[in-house]
């Protein structure tokens, strides 16, 4: 289960990384561009290991990626996946995710369930 403190730390890492990355894209243009990451909100969706996710809401926006690889399985950003992607997997960001989700436990093998022959 993911805390709530963890998730405003991945929360705001994110939405660091993505005022960073445009701030350098948008240089000598009005911060207003900016403006709209500081709402930037991030949820954890931990249905079992495949069917963990993340989902990032910018915006009128919400993309769904998966917690296993950082890929897009649902929704849209409005062009801005690719930064999710690079801070997912660049910034140590998916190892956290996964330690927190933990998908990072080899599953345990399924237990041999006795068969009873009735003749």
């Amino acid at each position: 289960m993911v805390s709530s403190e963890q998730l405003i730390e991945i929360e705001s890492s994110l939405r660091n990384f993505f005022i960073r990355e445009k701030s350098r894209a948008f240089t000598g243009s009005s911060t207003y561009s900016l403006m709209k990451y500081r709402g930037l909100s991030l949820k954890v969706k931990d249905e079992g290991t495949k069917n963990a996710a993340f989902i990032v809401g910018i915006a009128a926006y919400e993309a769904h990626f998966r917690i296993q690889d950082g890929i897009k399985i649902q929704g849209s950003l409005g062009g801005d996946e690719n930064i999710v992607r690079k801070w997912y997997m660049y910034t140590g960001t998916k190892e956290v995710m996964e330690k927190i989700t933990n998908m990072d436990k080899v599953p345990d093998k399924p237990k041999n369930e006795e068969i009873e022959d009735t003749i």
